[in-house]
């Protein structure tokens, strides 16, 4: 089968940002057709945070626009405190935000929005509601950052309430809990050894056990119990791990981009938290991509398998078949 290019959305010229780095992007349901695209970008201290957040309405592949400059035009007036604001505009990121999550389905119990977007940057981490038939967003909620240092994943979990991150912690501190209900004000922190993670994802659903936390850190991941908040429970020792995600089908099973591969485990074959523990369950079931950079993220829809690399490679694999459907390369193929 031949390769097809994906569709790629242009934007008119006032509307592109030159010379920014995209840190993360996340899609989101808009009113009339069409589909919304939230852009996460580099500021820096006296850089453009206006511009930290972008709301796009995508309506073909010919018809990209900017429709709203998140970090300024939706921003709270009533928390914005500080002198260092823009011009007349006040500004809830003052750096760049480097990850971003949204939900239209696990929301806080009474939430009016259809939507909530989370976006975290060095020392800070907000929440925003969205509405689906304007395309446009609010804050809600603003909190210091609970990492020390900038925001690898952020993640709503199923109940609605609770936010983990991930990113850089003091040896032994642990990775933050959240609840969105008191302001994004810190609840617990899940027992981590290690000074950092690279992703973290909630199993809501998996046979046997409440809802699971699992964080990617160096050549291994960690299984918490949602509900003690306290030590993992289970460890997936797995050498170059650098990000993860869950499967529909299965509540079970979790991926694991590791090298040049993703590898599927099924969580209740996965080890007791014990150091002796260094080899991992056997896959069930790989997939590979030709030589080449490590793979760094992941993502699965359906039947659908999505992986990114370090130097701008996309590959597709069809998860039920098994095998790779396409390749595309950021300097060729878009």
């Amino acid at each position: 089968m031949t390769a097809r290019a994906p569709c790629v959305y242009s934007s008119p010229a006032p509307a592109v940002l030159q010379d920014r780095w995209i840190y993360d992007v996340a899609a989101y349901t808009v009113g009339h057709g069409e589909l919304g695209l939230v852009s996460a970008q580099s500021g820096g201290w006296a850089g453009e945070p206006e511009n930290s957040i972008r709301l796009w309405r995508l309506s073909s592949c010919e018809d990209a626009r900017l429709h709203m400059r998140l970090n300024t035009e939706g921003v709270d007036p009533a928390a914005e405190t500080r002198p260092w604001a823009v011009g007349q505009d006040a500004f809830c990121h003052r750096r760049g935000v480097h990850a971003l999550d949204y939900s239209a389905g696990a929301l806080p119990p009474g939430w009016a929005a259809p939507g909530l977007l989370l976006s975290g940057s060095e020392g800070q981490l907000a929440a925003w509601a969205m509405d689906s038939q304007s395309g446009r967003g609010r804050e809600v909620a603003r909190a210091a950052g609970a990492l020390d240092g900038i925001p690898e994943r952020l993640r709503l979990c199923a109940d609605g309430a609770s936010v983990v991150c991930a990113g850089r912690v003091a040896p032994g501190r642990g990775l933050p809990v959240l609840d969105l209900r008191a302001g994004l004000a810190e609840v617990c922190r899940l027992g981590l050894k290690p000074d950092s993670a690279t992703d973290i994802l909630e199993l809501p659903h998996a046979q046997g056990w409440g809802p699971l936390l699992v964080a990617a850190t160096a050549n291994r991941a960690y299984v918490w119990d949602r509900r003690t908040c306290t030590a993992p429970s289970l460890r997936l020792p797995l050498a170059g791990i650098k990000a993860m995600a869950t499967v529909d089908a299965d509540p079970n099973a979790l991926l694991a981009a590791a090298g040049g591969a993703v590898l599927a485990f099924d969580v209740r074959k996965l080890p007791q938290e014990d150091p002796k523990a260094r080899t991992p369950p056997p896959a069930l079931a790989r997939f590979e991509k030709a030589a080449g950079a490590e793979l760094t993220r992941v993502s699965a829809m359906g039947a659908v398998l999505v992986a990114g690399d370090r130097e701008g490679g996309m590959h597709v694999w069809d998860l039920s078949a098994g095998h790779l459907r396409a390749c595309y390369s950021s300097s060729r193929d878009i």
